[in-house]
Formats: structure tokens, sequence, C-alpha cells
């Protein structure tokens, strides 16, 4: 693998972090949107290890596990390169990428 994200509808992104197994690790997860919006640093410029300087070529928003609750075919997703959180509908693949995550200690 390249290292760039993939673009997956919800569903798919959901499965694909629930059975990944990576450096021997196997507890990832989509993050919520708080754990999400928290991975980003909207000062990248003076951040050497600003998500986009790790993750240059990242795409634009990534899926959270975070539901919708007002409607069930929606779901919350993050941006990686701006502070504004939206959501859309789960079975959309277009643009949103996965980013898995699992909770410290790392």
């Amino acid at each position: 693998s390249s290292g760039s994200a993939e673009t997956k509808t919800w569903a798919n992104a959901k499965s694909y972090c629930e059975n990944l197994s990576l450096a021997g690790i196997d507890d990832w997860r989509l993050p919520d949107v708080y754990e999400g919006h928290g991975l980003i640093n909207i000062e990248e410029s003076s951040n050497p290890h600003s998500f986009k300087s790790v993750f240059p070529n990242t795409g634009s928003y990534a899926w959270s596990l975070t539901d919708y609750a007002a409607d069930s075919q929606l779901a919350w997703f993050f941006p990686l390169k701006t502070a504004r959180v939206s959501n859309d509908r789960r079975d959309i693949g277009d643009y949103s990428r996965v980013r898995c995550f699992r909770p410290g200690p790392y």
C-alpha cells in the first residue's frame, strides 16, 4: 500500500477499519466525529507533524463512526483540511476517505 487514503461508503469504511491488522495491531475502528476532528491541526503551516504533512494526498473528508441522529441514512464526516464537520448519506463513497483510529496508549 502507498499510504494514500481510499474512498469508500460508510459501511465499507467501517468494515475496513474493523478488519484492519497493521503493525500487529487489530483493534482499529473509525474515529467518532470528535476524535476525527481532533486529528486535524488547523494551524498546519506551523506544525511539521500536522495531519496534512504526514498524509499529503489525503483528500478533503473522512468518515466518522458517529451517526447523524436526525436521519439514520446519514453519518458524520470530518474535514482533513478545514474545521467544518458535516454529514452525508452513508451510501456515498465518491469523496469520503478512510482513516482508521485506535485510542492510546500508542
